[in-house]
């Protein structure tokens, strides 16, 4: 049973992710379609709950299950704000959900990677969810940067175009204190580790 809240959990929370984001990104172009739209969040969706998983298979699960759902829920709420047409509710999800099979697709990808990275930290003392979600904020805006700088690469790959400056600037800012609050953390395990304990 309490495996079964827990997962529980872990679908509700993956559901509520995609709906919030699908509502931040909103139907218009700008700042908030580019938070709606960050990866990083994306990849933490999956390692977080699987960070919990006892071994690297029920991680890959748990961070499979984690993304799928949260997807599910993004386009669940994407399709009824988006106004796609006169083609009635279902119609309207159905036309989201056909046209973004691209991302579910990927789900299966990263969602198991993500999860089993997420199994493997929870053995490894050194690798916390902290560094991971600061090094994730702050390697987007990199590759948004270097998708930026090669033309030819963005259009073939990404087709992003021009994209608002400042989203991605407070994501590597908030990624580099979670990065440095990561260290603080581990040099704070690693000496009370190696303290010598006092005798009764």
């Amino acid at each position: 049973m309490p495996r079964l809240r827990s997962l529980l959990l872990i679908l509700s929370a993956a559901f509520a992710f995609g709906v919030a984001a699908a509502l931040l990104k909103g139907t218009e172009a700008g700042v908030r379609q580019v938070y709606g739209n960050m990866s990083a969040p994306w990849l933490l969706l999956a390692f977080l709950p699987a960070s919990r998983a006892r071994g690297v298979l029920r991680g890959m699960a748990v961070g499979t299950i984690a993304t799928l759902i949260g997807l599910t829920g993004f386009y669940l709420a994407y399709g009824l704000i988006s106004g796609l047409g006169d083609h009635g509710v279902l119609g309207d999800l159905r036309l989201e959900f056909m046209g973004n099979l691209y991302w579910f697709e990927r789900g299966l990808i990263s969602g198991p990677v993500m999860g089993a990275l997420g199994a493997w930290s929870a053995r490894r003392h050194y690798v916390t969810p902290l560094p991971v979600t600061g090094l994730l904020f702050v390697l987007e805006p990199l590759a948004v940067l270097a998708m930026v700088s090669l033309p030819a690469l963005n259009r073939a790959l990404f087709n992003w175009g021009d994209q608002p400056v400042v989203p991605y600037l407070v994501e590597a800012v908030l990624g580099v204190a979670l990065c440095a609050l990561g260290v603080v953390q581990l040099r704070s395990t690693t000496a009370a580790s190696t303290a010598p304990k006092l005798a009764d």
